[in-house]
């Protein structure tokens, strides 16, 4: 009815997790798990979230999931700065290991990482430097992000004017540089273009 309790067949809640994860300390698919449903389950308790990440962290130190679960939380907390440094991390794990999971996780930190960079100047010149780094190593992380982070470097060398860096990079990027238009054909009457 309406205003029941919410449940979705098949979805484990948060105390089985927790249960789990206390049952099975060592096993990293487990707390993995949980940690991530401290942070992003509605039952999920913040004040867990951090001990438990780096739990994970520690068990599966190339979780991209995780290293973005924990560069999100320390979001969460206002630390633009170790946010963006693990997003970068992340990137790098992405780059690593290229499953089609982890590319969709690549994909969302380069979009917070776009929107982010602005607000962390002290992280600023580490995160970019990284981001040229990943650039031999851009397919890997699939096409939208691949794009994405094109489009952060694009960005910053336009603000400083390098022209020469916006032309190598666009080229890498495969963008268009110019484009020609033909037309326009058929019976000139009946388009009404030029009305």
């Amino acid at each position: 009815g309406c205003g029941g309790a919410k449940s979705t067949p098949g979805q484990v809640d948060i105390e089985t997790l927790r249960d789990r994860a206390e049952d099975h300390p060592k096993d990293a698919a487990t707390v993995s798990a949980w940690a991530l449903a401290e942070l992003f389950m509605e039952e999920g308790d913040p004040a867990k979230a951090k001990t438990a990440l780096a739990r994970a962290a520690k068990l599966a130190p190339t979780d991209a999931a995780v290293r973005f679960a924990q560069a999100f939380e320390a979001d969460l907390h206002g630390d633009a700065d170790a946010a963006l440094l693990g997003e970068l991390e992340t990137l790098a794990l992405v780059a690593a290991n290229p499953a089609p999971q982890s590319q969709a996780i690549a994909t969302v930190a380069l979009s917070h990482m776009e929107r982010l960079v602005e607000a962390a100047p002290t992280a600023e010149p580490k995160v970019l430097e990284g981001l040229d780094a990943l650039r031999s190593k851009s397919e890997a992380l699939g096409a939208p992000a691949n794009h994405l982070l094109h489009t952060i470097l694009i960005g910053k060398a336009y603000e400083k004017g390098d022209l020469p860096r916006i032309k190598a990079l666009t080229a890498e990027a495969g963008c268009l540089a110019s484009w020609r238009v033909a037309g326009p054909f058929g019976p000139r009457v009946l388009l009404g273009f030029d009305e």
